[in-house]
């Protein structure tokens, strides 16, 4: 009984780094949300993703024992999803804003913009 008590701290224990990891990156996708970067499309992929992982880890732990595998599969998920975010954060697409001028306007209120920050369609920057 005691053995199954300290195997289970420590499994809790070692995934205390991997729960901190899927806190800042719900924080990051959280800021990308905020800020614009991220379209509500983005935001809802990215965090279903993170729903994924989720229930992999608690499949994972389900038994009491988290194999090396298991950590390792875990691991990558994480790292893929930090790229994801990444990537859609950077990718160019602007959340569109209600109100206002947005000239560029797509279907989804997607902004796209070329290389001189000026809405596709337009002829003059966006300020």
């Amino acid at each position: 009984m005691k053995l199954v008590t300290l195997v289970s701290i420590l499994c809790l224990l070692s995934f205390n780094s991997f729960a901190g990891r899927g806190g800042r990156q719900h924080q990051r996708i959280q800021q990308g949300v905020n800020s614009g970067q991220l379209t509500h499309e983005e935001a809802q992929k990215l965090r279903q993703e993170q729903r994924d992982i989720r229930d992999d880890k608690q499949a994972a732990m389900a038994d009491g024992n988290v194999t090396q595998e298991e950590k390792k599969q875990l691991n990558q998920e994480r790292h893929e999803a930090s790229k994801h975010i990444r990537h859609q954060k950077h990718d160019g697409q602007k959340r569109g804003h209600h109100g206002g001028k947005n000239g560029g306007q797509n279907q989804g209120g997607i902004v796209e913009e070329n290389d001189m920050n000026i809405p596709v369609g337009s002829t003059t920057p966006s300020n």
